[in-house]
């Protein structure tokens, strides 16, 4: 559960590029964290649940901020809120306490640094403790102040950054003339235009900011979290208008429902509510734990949903052959995003859901990108719905589909199948793999459909007269074979993880990378050593041992030694 938020995380954060809803997030994220309380054994300081965030991307240069930019405590019903001010109240020691009320923005979180007035630096979020250097394309949106009337001698201010849901519109109708990939949300669409590379790309863009507090202050004295909101609106950036002060928990529970209610008119999308102490002596009372701080709460709205056609269902072949279906929709605006196709689990849930091609079915999403399909409306059948059938063999390699009992996926059983190599080959040269700048996916599909690349192996053998072939030439060529180049020196930890070696993720490959010298060592382990591993089960054990043993593999550790890969 470890791995798939990290996996999550990295996608959400660093890649602009979620795959499931905050609500299913969130779910995962409650039930590690139960985990752990009633196994603490299995404390890791790598855990998720133990960071303030994710690690940030490195497309721009990495500064700390000046306080950290701390995640909030969730809650999804009205218990859980409860819950949190009777915590609060006891730890502050007072009965009645002063909140602050704000509508949780979908955006890009930023810290906003400014110094005697000018704003010197601007950075994402990050992990929470450093961000990316973004003050050139911050500089670049209207809505932020480059300098600021009378500022104070230091302010550094936190906002998010947004799309409206019109400007997000307009941008996907251009991007469509122009024949370019759409936006799937407005928060995908923000963060992507954030971090661009070039300012002007990030001008030419909707972005607009909503101001939300401040992590360190200077030359002004303030006392309650309003009054902050009310001087950083006298010195001119923007503060919503919504933000609504409360001297009752019932009253935040009121703004709450209204605001459930109401959501779906406002011009810009949000998930929720974030609720704040007042009072700036009773957040220092409250305190903070690891994560997030005491004092303050995001409350999530439940999910969105809506009703489209089920066009068709077509399938991808993963990296270890499975075989994963996917729906092909009716466009349909859900959650602030427009859903044309959605992930469906696996042939057993399809099934076991009786979801047919042509069916009209319900689609759930909560603040992600891919949706989830919930059912179908039998009630809208007409008859010539069609049930899924997996094909008998693989559309990329021709082998025959098989399934193995006990398990939800039927998989291609072809050893070389030019679907699993490509998939493969993504993982490899991933940033959490060997991290081979310039080697994208759409290369990696190109050196597997023109026959230059059989395996990751045949990687480090590429010569120019290759890449020349699927048309990379020049500059970019240099670059594709100076990254490869210096990928033979990457950690084992990275290897480990690169060789895609199934149960085996980014901390799982970390830990065996610390128990086992080289990977000649880890190659040779049995399931009796591997099980003395801390962390390492029944289950990933196998698995290991499977992997070495495969003769494929083994070829290619062969070609990884030869050409001067560090194992």
């Amino acid at each position: 559960m470890r791995r798939e938020i990290e996996g999550h995380n990295y996608g959400y954060y660093v890649l602009s590029e979620p795959i499931i809803s905050d609500h299913e997030y969130d779910a995962l994220f409650r039930e590690l964290e139960e985990l752990e309380k009633a196994n603490p054994q299995f404390y890791s300081p790598d855990s998720p649940t133990q960071r303030v965030g994710p690690p940030s991307a490195h497309l721009f240069p990495h500064v700390k901020h000046l306080s950290p930019m701390l995640g909030l405590e969730n809650a999804c019903n009205r218990e859980e809120l409860l819950a949190w001010d009777n915590r609060v109240r006891k730890v502050v020691g007072r009965d009645a306490l002063d909140y602050v009320t704000e509508l949780k923005i979908d955006g890009v979180a930023v810290s906003l640094l400014y110094k005697d007035g000018q704003l010197l630096r601007a950075a994402t979020r990050g992990s929470g403790m450093e961000g990316e250097d973004v003050t050139a394309n911050i500089r670049e949106i209207a809505a932020i102040r480059a300098q600021l009337g009378n500022g104070p001698l230091l302010c550094e201010a936190r906002g998010e950054v947004y799309i409206s849901k019109r400007g997000f519109d307009i941008l996907n109708r251009e991007r469509l003339k122009a024949g370019l990939p759409l936006y799937s949300s407005p928060r995908n669409a923000a963060s992507a235009s954030l971090r661009q590379g070039d300012p002007h790309v990030t001008r030419e863009r909707p972005l607009d900011i909503w101001i939300f507090g401040i992590g360190s202050l200077e030359g002004k004295e303030l006392e309650r979290h309003w009054e902050i909101l009310e001087y950083l609106a006298s010195l001119g950036l923007k503060i919503n208008p919504h933000n609504q002060r409360h001297q009752s928990i019932e009253s935040v529970w009121k703004y709450i429902e209204h605001w459930s209610r109401k959501r779906g008119e406002l011009p810009y999308d949000t998930d929720g509510v974030v609720v704040k102490l007042d009072s700036l002596t009773d957040r220092e009372k409250a305190g903070e734990i690891l994560r997030a701080p005491r004092w303050a709460l995001a409350y999530k709205f439940q999910p969105v949903e809506a009703t489209t056609r089920l066009k068709d269902i077509f399938i991808v072949i993963g990296r270890t052959g499975a075989i994963k279906p996917f729906g092909l929709l009716e466009p349909v605006h859900v959650g602030g995003a427009t859903i044309r196709i959605a992930p469906l689990n696996n042939e057993e849930d399809v099934q076991r859901k009786d979801i047919r091609i042509g069916d009209h079915v319900v689609v759930r999403r909560a603040g992600g990108v891919r949706p989830e399909v919930i059912k179908p409306i039998e009630a809208l059948r007409t008859g010539k719905e069609r049930p899924f059938q997996v094909p008998r063999s693989c559309p990329s390699c021709g082998a025959p589909i098989t399934k193995i009992p006990g398990q939800a996926f039927s998989r291609c059983s072809g050893g070389r199948c030019p679907a699993q190599v490509a998939q493969h080959l993504r993982q490899f040269v991933s940033e959490n793999g060997m991290n081979m700048v310039g080697v994208g996916d759409a290369l990696c599909y190109q050196l597997v459909e023109g026959g230059i690349v059989e395996d990751v192996g045949d990687l480090y053998f590429l010569g120019r007269k290759d890449l020349e072939r699927v048309g990379f030439k020049g500059k970019n060529a240099d670059r594709v074979l100076g990254s490869i180049a210096e990928a033979k020196q990457r950690p084992l930890e990275k290897l480990i993880f690169a060789l895609g070696i199934p149960e085996v993720g980014v901390g799982t490959a970390r830990v065996l990378s610390k128990h086992f010298s080289s990977l000649d060592a880890l190659s040779k382990a049995g399931s009796s050593d591997l099980k003395r591993v801390p962390g390492i089960g029944a289950k990933v054990s196998q698995a290991i041992v499977a992997f070495f043993g495969s003769r494929v593999n083994r070829d290619i550790l062969r070609k990884l030694r030869r050409a001067g890969v560090r194992i």
